[in-house]
């Protein structure tokens, strides 16, 4: 499970640290850092998965533009079972052109050094913390990359695993394609994929099939089921939903916005709750009327506390924020020094006034 974040140097984020639980509630006003810290947190993953360079996920007007410095600091905590384990990334900025280069990565397990990159120049260690190996080249990518396999450095490979377990989601239900493509099958942030991400989650595990629809049938009116219809080589999701004592079936294109974020919340819920995986919500409740909002305020914080799943929820709605004792809730706030700041005790600030209320006055800047 990620523990916690330290960012320095980016955005509106100086000498920030952010404490996560199971279920987590960010809340604030635009523009004071939630999403900075998504962005950072999704930036980290394609920099240790090599999906991008370095200089396009951490350009240099990513820096604090206040703060003089040309070096921005990243730490994560994660903890699983008896360890702990810290990631840091320092990366150098150029003062007058060039692109930005790694100044520092490591990894520790408990203290124990298992990776550590600097000078253009990587070790790597063994779980006793014995030197296995060193590698160059490492400037503007990251040591993490590179596999190595050592049968004493389990902790090592099993440590890379863990930036693959980060699902970044903020829905867009028009842009999610009706049909499936088949040589795609891994969730896109805007949820563009999902068809093809659920069917190949259905194959994997098709119990959670039957706690779909009994979820379905509670969310949506006159719900009967859903399946898959192969068209060629590709396959269109169905929902059936009784209509004058008959089942008629219906695309999800025909759904409607709220319809459409609901199906993909709720099953994103159902496939990832056995899963060691972090679930990074950004406003999904854009279309979710009161109504379908408290019961899936339920489900988010009973998977979290009865499951392995990890949520960082994003919301401006009232009903939500107003739910805030259910979650490890912070509230962002800027101050006159620029910086992001945090209030934890919301049950304070909340005590003679909805949050929502107090938010909505500009009252929790004060």
């Amino acid at each position: 499970m990620l523990k916690s974040i330290y960012i320095n140097n980016y955005n509106c984020l100086v000498d920030f640290k952010l404490e996560l639980d199971k279920a987590n509630l960010l809340l604030g006003s635009n523009g004071t850092g939630k999403s900075s810290v998504l962005s950072v947190l999704n930036n980290l993953t394609d920099f240790v998965n090599g999906r991008n360079k370095l200089e396009y996920l951490f350009p240099t007007h990513s820096k604090t533009r206040w703060l003089n410095s040309n070096t921005q600091s990243f730490e994560l905590c994660f903890e699983e079972n008896s360890d702990t384990y810290h990631y840091r990334l320092e990366i150098e900025h150029p003062v007058f052109g060039g692109s930005a280069k790694v100044k520092t990565e490591s990894v520790f397990l408990n203290q124990n050094l298992l990776l550590r990159s600097k000078d253009n120049k990587a070790e790597y260690y063994t779980d006793n913390n014995t030197l296995a190996m060193t590698a160059g080249g490492m400037s503007d990518m990251s040591a993490l990359q590179l596999g190595y396999s050592d049968v004493n450095a389990i902790k090592y490979a099993h440590f890379r695993t863990f930036f693959s377990n980060f699902e970044f989601v903020k829905i867009v239900p028009s842009a999610i394609e009706p049909i499936t493509n088949p040589s795609f099958r891994f969730l896109t942030p805007d949820c563009s994929k999902f068809i093809s991400w659920l069917r190949t989650k259905s194959l994997e595990k098709q119990d959670v099939y039957l706690e779909l629809k009994q979820s379905f049938a509670q969310v949506f009116p006159d719900f009967v089921s859903f399946g898959f219809e192969q068209t060629g080589t590709e396959y269109v999701l169905r929902l059936y939903f009784s209509q004058n004592q008959e089942s008629t079936p219906y695309t999800f294109y025909e759904l409607s916005d709220g319809q459409k974020v609901l199906f993909v919340l709720y099953s994103l819920l159902a496939h990832l709750k056995d899963h060691a995986v972090t679930l990074f919500l950004d406003e999904p409740d854009n279309y979710i009327t009161l109504r379908e909002l408290q019961p899936l305020i339920s489900i988010i914080t009973d998977y979290c506390e009865e499951s392995r799943l990890q949520v960082v929820l994003i919301s401006h709605h009232p009903e939500i924020i107003n739910s805030h004792s259910t979650f490890n809730s912070v509230l962002f706030k800027r101050g006159s020094t620029q910086n992001t700041q945090l209030i934890i005790d919301l049950a304070t600030l909340s005590e003679n006034l909805p949050l929502s209320e107090i938010m909505a006055r500009g009252w929790e800047n004060e």
